[in-house]
């Protein structure tokens, strides 16, 4: 049973159990130690990885510029040539047939130089694309680091649940350890659960009520070997809480997934999507 189940049963099933003992008054789900869970953001990875995504940004944004500017002279040297070209058939048109043939060659290879320059354009507008997606993916980067942050909330909130439910465990610990310790009086032989149970209702040591509550609170304990064994060896309901609450940090710890800033591969640097899988150490 992980911590979120652990948490789960004590709400809605065990506080409820707890509460309806006979003798019992009340019982609160307030745990007596706090853990705060603290991240703490590498600053110069994050400058450092922003230097990067802003020069290559920029270097991007400097060619495409420097290609508009060559093809905005080219478009103005074509331009040129026309006009030149113009006034030059204009100063011939009485020099002949030929002259005018040779005019219109000139005016068809300008025209082909213009088409290329267009497509260089077309390239430039596809580079300056393809810096706004990036824009696009570091914003989206952003948003994944915020909802790391809130599965880490999420984390502390549920320690603190393991801790509660730890504490109303252990209210039941005499009578535990009275039904698994207890043993037959005509042979001094080890009694099961139920044995003993049946012994203590039959003796009017609790109700039936009572013994269906206890057997339900043992199941649950037997259910996890490990805890089951804390729960005999606390010395005290600190004990025990401290116990549940090492073991609900270290899921955690065995299970949270974070953004990497990728130092090791700074080609592949993606904000945008690419989510790498590490343990983290949660100070």
């Amino acid at each position: 049973m992980d911590q979120a189940e652990v948490s789960n049963y004590v709400d809605n099933e065990l506080l409820p159990l707890l509460e309806s003992i006979e003798g019992v008054a009340s019982v609160t789900a307030t745990g007596v130690l706090d853990t705060d869970l603290q991240v703490t953001m590498n600053q110069e990875k994050i400058d450092a990885l922003n230097e990067q995504i802003l020069s290559k940004i920029d270097a991007q944004f400097t060619d495409a510029q420097a290609e508009l500017d060559k093809a905005s002279s080219q478009i103005d040297s074509g331009k040129k040539k026309l006009s030149d070209s113009e006034k030059e058939m204009g100063s011939q048109l009485g020099a002949g047939e030929n002259e005018i043939i040779n005019n219109k060659i000139q005016l068809f290879n300008t025209e082909a130089d213009l088409t290329t320059q267009l497509s260089d354009l077309q390239k430039s507008q596809s580079s300056m694309d393809g810096a706004i997606k990036s824009l696009q993916s570091a914003y989206d980067g952003a948003t994944q680091l915020q909802s790391a942050i809130d599965g880490l909330q999420k984390a502390k909130d549920g320690v603190s649940q393991a801790k509660s439910g730890a504490k109303q465990l252990y209210q039941a610990h005499d009578g535990v350890m009275a039904i698994l310790t207890a043993k037959n009086p005509m042979t001094g032989a080890d009694m099961t659960v139920e044995e003993a149970l049946a012994a203590a209702v039959q003796y009017g040591q609790m109700t039936q009520e009572q013994a269906n509550q206890l057997k339900t609170v043992i199941s649950t304990l037997q259910a996890d070997p490990k805890m089951l064994e804390a729960y005999k060896n606390a010395a005290s309901e600190s004990d025990f809480v401290a116990y549940m609450e090492s073991t609900a940090i270290a899921q955690i710890n065995a299970c949270l997934l974070y953004t990497s800033d990728a130092a090791d591969e700074e080609d592949s640097v993606n904000l945008g999507g690419r989510r790498i899988i590490k343990k983290k150490q949660i100070r």
